[in-house]
């Protein structure tokens, strides 16, 4: 079984712990979670799993305007070293020729997937990454990279299927884990979500991802104090993480601590990518707090962040083959 596992050097879109923030951030995980920078140089990850394979009839086309073999190879070596620059205007343009030339070849979907992640535009790995799935089950790396892209569209169910198999192959990916534990706390399965998140603060202990995630899982446990104590930790690692703040606001909200609330909600707002859940407990804030036009503004803002993410969801489950089912 081929083993593929994401290196420490991903963009920060793949990997919490980039010294490279930018918005929105991933996760997710990451990515969520986890989510920004340039892509580094794990673009190259793909040659480690086996030598580019350019289809024989493309080869033997022998038409004057399809390019040689070594110019092929040329560009997408090209291509990749501009992406791991952080140029993905001239990745794209060096590789756009390749999406008919070599549509299938494994370096060429990893690039696109790549490219589009380090975007912030999960929507377009979607199915590079579900090609790459299907061709090379048994590689780990694909199916935590779909599993991100779905974590950062909020396709929860199917975040949960794709980050499952990547730790099925690769027990010890930390990210994975704590991926995982960022889909399930979205999907309110707080208590599966600790022991998940347990286990990435096991292989990771200093992972401000995963003790963030942990917080919001304590937090929708009702284990106030926990909560409280891992947001902090991970805020010392990072003074701006938006759940981190998010999650003590929640817990100043339960604590009738509003003023306090709004300052940690207000704060999460400038470096979410997810704002619908502040701008809802800011709603609830402001209306403690007497101020019923500011609440009213974050109720509004909370139902068009919804409202956006049910349409992308469902515009996914109309374009994307298999629809909602498909991992």
């Amino acid at each position: 079984m081929t083993m593929r596992t994401p290196r420490s050097t991903e963009p920060s879109l793949t990997n919490p712990e980039s010294s490279k923030v930018r918005k929105p951030q991933l996760a997710l995980l990451l990515v969520c979670a986890l989510l920004g920078g340039a892509c580094a140089s794990t673009l190259s990850a793909a040659t480690s799993a086996g030598r580019l394979l350019l289809s024989n009839a493309l080869m033997n086309q022998g038409q004057d305007d399809i390019e040689p073999v070594p110019r092929i190879k040329e560009r997408l070596a090209a291509a990749e070293r501009a992406a791991s620059e952080g140029d993905f205007d001239r990745a794209e343009s060096l590789l756009q020729p390749l999406h008919s030339l070599a549509p299938n070849a494994e370096r060429v979907l990893l690039l696109s997937a790549r490219i589009a992640l380090a975007r912030t535009e999960p929507a377009s790995a979607l199915l590079p990454l579900q090609a790459l799935q299907r061709m090379h089950p048994s590689v780990a790396e694909y199916s935590y990279l779909l599993g991100v892209a779905r974590l950062a569209l909020s396709d929860l169910q199917n975040a949960e299927v794709a980050l499952r198999r990547a730790i099925e192959l690769a027990p010890k990916n930390h990210l994975a884990w704590a991926g995982l534990g960022l889909s399930l706390n979205g999907l309110d399965r707080h208590q599966e979500a600790r022991a998940v998140l347990g286990e990435a603060l096991r292989l990771r202990p200093e992972s401000i991802e995963a003790r963030a995630a942990m917080s919001e899982s304590l937090e929708g446990s009702g284990e106030l104090d926990a909560a409280e104590q891992e947001a902090t930790a991970a805020l010392t690692g990072n003074p701006e993480h938006a759940k981190a703040l998010l999650v003590l606001g929640m817990v100043r909200m339960k604590q009738g601590l509003f003023a306090e609330a709004k300052d940690f909600l207000l704060r999460s707002l400038e470096s979410s990518d997810t704002p619908g859940k502040a701008h809802y407990q800011l709603s609830l804030a402001y209306t403690r707090l007497g101020d019923r036009e500011s609440s009213s503004q974050h109720y509004q803002l909370y139902k068009q962040s919804q409202d956006a993410m049910e349409e992308r969801i469902l515009t996914l489950r109309g374009q994307v083959p298999g629809g909602s089912s498909s991992p």
